[in-house]
């Protein structure tokens, strides 16, 4: 499990989705993350900032700092966001968020590197030095390589039964059957099945960490698919039985509409509309061309019209997820996404005869 576990946090190749999961890991960790009371904070190359209550009852501020990969000769000092010019930064401009005014009563400071990957053994020293201005500064160091991060996902975000011996099996399963179209996904299915029946045992107790668990399966199930350049329609299918069984549960619970609960579903809907949107972007380039969803056979005539308003169905919904739920964030990368499917919804139209808006 944790081989599979590795390879998928060596696959993260955005940092979003690397920040994501940190936010995930670290209350479980004991921290606190802290953010600031208003927009535009400048934060000096911290990515999270968490507190953690120290044994001596102390509070202790931790400055977290997400590096994506290896680092190399290439990428270590080269450009203002490389390793060094980040932490040189913060040597330069010490921590301080004047909307947290307690931070300033919190002696004991902590700088912590975190990549999904290993520093080149020939910048250690160049590192060390780096570790040594930290330390007259009274900064703390630590790293967390792609060994120790794998570690404390597995410690603290995972739980003894997903080390479960048939739950490796299936999942193992899973991910080997994802090639075969006719895969009916059993294996998955009773991951998730077992999971929630011992849910259900512990009257609830622990459904936050079952739902980080079956996110992070399902990221593991698409970041293989991605490698593997498989399709992107068992990772839907597992991710829509995944939703309709954990509503379905919350509403039998009469926890449908409570916040608490409500929030944690919600991060699952989201990670459905971003396969979603990876799932268009592959079919966008065949709509670009005339007929281009269009293939031969004898069924043509029938299943080449479900496809096209499959499309729209799927396009439809999507623009009106991003557009409603996104109203107000005014983050570019949202106005990006609408932009591209509006076009793809458009290209559709265009493109394709078996949608005739004439008739």
């Amino acid at each position: 499990m944790k081989l599979i576990l590795r390879d998928y946090l060596a696959s993260l190749n955005e940092r979003p989705e690397l920040k994501n999961l940190l936010e995930d890991l670290l209350p479980y960790m004991g921290y606190r993350i802290e953010r600031p009371d208003f927009r535009g904070v400048v934060q000096h190359g911290v990515d999270i900032i968490a507190t953690k209550s120290c044994s001596n009852g102390q509070r202790e501020l931790f400055l977290f700092v997400l590096k994506q990969g290896d680092i190399t000769n290439s990428n270590f000092d080269t450009k203002p966001q490389d390793l060094r010019p980040t932490l040189n930064n913060i040597i330069d401009v010490p921590y301080k968020d004047v909307t947290k005014k307690d931070f300033k009563k919190i002696s004991r400071k902590t700088v912590v590197v975190v990549q999904n990957g290993f520093l080149h053994s020939n910048l250690q020293d160049r590192l060390n030095g780096i570790v040594r201005q930290f330390k007259r500064k009274k900064y703390d160091f630590d790293r967390w390589e792609l060994p120790k991060l794998t570690d404390n996902v597995a410690d603290y975000l995972l739980t003894d039964r997903v080390f479960d011996k048939k739950i490796q099996s299936d999942l193992r399963l899973t991910l080997s059957f994802l090639e075969d179209q006719d895969y009916d996904l059993r294996h998955f299915k009773r991951i998730f099945d077992k999971s929630l029946a011992e849910l259900i045992r512990n009257n609830s107790k622990g459904f936050e960490r079952f739902i980080y668990q079956v996110r992070l399966i399902l990221l593991v199930l698409s970041a293989h698919s991605e490698k593997n350049n498989l399709s992107l329609k068992h990772l839907e299918n597992a991710c829509e039985y995944t939703l309709l069984k954990t509503y379905h549960w919350l509403h039998r619970q009469r926890k449908s509409k409570e916040k608490k609960w409500i929030d944690l579903f919600v991060k699952l809907w989201h990670l459905y509309c971003e396969i979603e949107i990876k799932i268009t972007r592959k079919i966008k380039r065949l709509v670009e061309v005339e007929e281009g969803l269009a293939f031969s056979g004898s069924q043509e005539s029938v299943e080449y019209p479900l496809r096209a308003f499959d499309l729209i169905g799927r396009l439809g919904y999507q623009i009106l997820f991003w557009s409603q739920f996104y109203r107000q964030d005014t983050n570019p990368e949202v106005k990006s996404i609408l932009q591209e499917l509006y076009i793809t919804l458009r290209n559709t139209v265009r493109n394709l005869s078996a949608i005739d808006l004439r008739t």
